[in-house]
């Protein structure tokens, strides 16, 4: 059997000491309870050290990437924010063109109508489409900036609002009337 410490038998080594290896090799004991770090200690002590630093940085990785994560999660809840407002005013502009369109769809283009629509409005406009001479209705006036222009015992009268004065031609002479009046409501212009 190989040598043992102070000529001890293996039986009596293995009482007094624990081994450190191989029993064969001389010098390859130490007493029991005394531990001594061998290179081979002292290199799990470096990787658990490391281990643990690596599992730090990872913490830390981890912990950055969760508050990514909420990050990412409030810039889709804002997307999603966004896509219910687009889809709403979507649907708004579809309410309005089909309201257009229904608009459109139901307009009375007969002649019959387009005539009496002509009519109703020609008496109310001083612009005619036709190049027809318009005329404004008995009892009208017109309203250009502070003068009326209006109708005062058959004359055209003309009178201003920040005045007071009203002119009247009657086709011959320009005159003063003494009650300067026109159409009711047109008495002080604008």
């Amino acid at each position: 059997m190989g040598n043992s410490p102070s000529g001890l038998t293996k039986k009596d080594a293995d009482a007094l000491y624990q081994s450190k290896g191989d029993y064969q090799a001389a010098g390859d004991y130490q007493p029991k309870g005394n531990y001594v770090l061998t290179p081979a200690l002292d290199s799990t002590n470096n990787r658990v050290s490391t281990i643990n630093s690596t599992i730090g940085s990872l913490n830390t990785t981890i912990g950055n990437l969760i508050i990514g994560f909420n990050g990412i999660t409030n810039t889709v809840g804002a997307l999603v924010t966004s896509t219910t407002n687009l889809n709403t005013s979507v649907n708004n502009l579809n309410t309005i063109a089909t309201n257009l369109n229904t608009s459109v769809t139901n307009l009375n283009t007969s002649v019959t109508n387009l005539n009496t629509s002509y009519n109703t409005l020609s008496t109310k406009t001083l612009w005619c489409a036709t190049g027809d001479f318009c005329q404004v209705p008995n009892g009208k006036g017109l309203q250009l900036g502070d003068y009326t222009i209006g109708i005062n015992s058959n004359r055209l009268c003309i009178k201003r609002s920040t005045t007071g004065n009203m002119y009247c031609f009657d086709g011959i002479n320009f005159t003063t009337p003494s009650t300067p009046s026109l159409a009711p409501g047109k008495d002080s212009g604008p």
